[in-house]
């Protein structure tokens, strides 16, 4: 008998990385010292990133870093949703 075999391969976040097609996701908590600071290191499979920040942060809006995703089919970027965390 033949036929179709069909495999699905469901993807857990791992270290605030997600993927969505060829882009890779994370999810980045800033905490208030962060905000102060020009920039963010930002860990990525090829090696650490350092991130400018933009003079004002929106959280609603994820940072695109073009290229940086997955480099199957084509090039995928790299969106960093903003989330901020701290404690009073």
């Amino acid at each position: 008998m033949y036929g179709d075999l069909v495999i699905k391969i469901k993807l857990e976040p791992e270290n605030n990385f997600e993927k969505n097609g060829n882009d890779l996701i994370y999810n980045l908590f800033y905490t208030l010292e962060d905000l102060k600071k020009d920039n963010i290191k930002i860990p990525h499979p090829n090696g650490e990133l350092t991130i400018n920040l933009p003079n004002e942060v929106d959280t609603s809006k994820p940072l695109r870093v073009k290229s940086k995703g997955f480099m199957v089919n084509g090039s995928g970027d790299l969106f960093i949703r903003q989330f901020v965390k701290f404690k009073k």
